[in-house]
């Protein structure tokens, strides 16, 4: 049986994941995302784990070919994929749309308790 083939669009991806892939499947891995080179990788992929901002248009799906079932993207939004056109190919799509909750959260507490204490004012102070 053939072993499914997955392009990984960057190369920050936690080892424990790529081990676990690469028991099941056939990875190809693109260290930097750069364009041309995604183009020319993604060629007969079965599946993508889209970790770039790069624009997951018709020219890449065209380049990727008929094989291609699933893009995964490590990301709450999917504005640098063209849904609709992954959509009438039929292709699934998956993200994270909670994945940043905390991290907002955690900001925005952080905004209020700065604005609260007049920090920045007090940097200011500070550095003059």
């Amino acid at each position: 049986m053939n072993r499914p083939k997955v392009l990984i669009s960057h190369g920050d991806i936690p080892e424990k994941a790529v081990r676990m892939l690469k028991e099941k499947c056939d990875l190809i891995i693109c260290p930097f995302p750069v364009r041309a080179d995604l183009l020319e990788k993604v060629k007969g992929v079965n599946a993508i784990f889209w970790f770039t901002k790069e624009k997951m248009d018709r020219e890449m799906l065209d380049a990727a070919g008929g094989n291609l079932k699933v893009i995964a993207t490590m990301s709450s939004g999917y504005d640098h994929i063209d849904v609709e056109e992954v959509k009438r190919r039929g292709i699934l799509i998956g993200n994270v749309p909670q994945v940043l909750h905390n991290a907002v959260a955690e900001l925005a507490i952080g905004l209020f308790i700065a604005a609260a204490r007049r920090f920045h004012e007090g940097q200011l102070a500070i550095m003059r």
